[in-house]
């Protein structure tokens, strides 16, 4: 018998290939310094603004699903924290409706949303139902999105509750430029902290 989080999984199951990447993010309004190197040194790509809902569950906050501005649900999945940068997956990805292959993968790797992801599942109802199951959280975020060879970074102004705080994420499918970013602008790897810790103590 598999187990996922210590809960038996279908061994009939199969998860098609995801997308890995490796992260570092930190959530402070002391860093200006280095939101103003990041948009001296990368190339502005894109700024958006949208909606971001997050699902989380007592226990598993390295288990991210959230729904992003209504339009896609996914999840995401921390592979390992052991070096400087956190490693991440895209584990599921899923615009409405949803089908019932993908219904199905997200009941097998979080069981307490079974039945609650369907192929009928509109965002509002999807909403409604996960935070039923959840601790919910609702960020609205104002994102600048950069580049710089291989890596990639995200200055979010994001505000949950009514509290606004400001967010620096650089992001790699390679962990070595990552870690050479880290250290040009003295980021710290202790300093590390993903969406799900950091709303989980929120």
């Amino acid at each position: 018998m598999l187990y996922h989080y210590n809960r038996p999984l279908n061994q009939n199951f199969r998860s098609p290939r995801v997308a890995q990447y490796y992260q570092w993010r930190s959530f402070s309004e002391a860093q200006e310094d280095v939101y103003e190197k990041v948009e001296a040194k990368f190339e502005l790509v894109d700024t958006e603004t949208r909606n971001d809902k997050y699902f989380l569950l007592a226990g598993r906050s390295k288990v991210v699903p959230r729904l992003v501005n209504d339009e896609y649900f996914e999840v995401l999945s921390l592979v390992d924290d052991a070096g400087p940068v956190e490693l991440w997956e895209q584990s599921v990805k899923t615009e409405f409706p949803m089908r019932r292959s993908l219904a199905a993968m997200i009941s097998a790797k979080i069981p307490k949303f079974h039945g609650a992801c369907s192929s009928v599942a509109t965002p509002e109802t999807l909403t409604d139902a996960l935070s039923r199951k959840s601790k919910y959280f609702e960020a609205k975020k104002t994102v600048k999105m950069f580049e710089f060879g291989t890596v990639r970074a995200e200055i979010s102004e994001v505000e949950i509750d009514g509290v606004s705080q400001m967010s620096l994420s650089l992001q790699c499918d390679e962990s070595a430029p990552l870690v050479e970013m880290l250290k040009e602008f003295g980021l710290k790897p202790a300093d590390n902290t993903n969406y799900g810790d950091y709303l989980m103590v929120a």
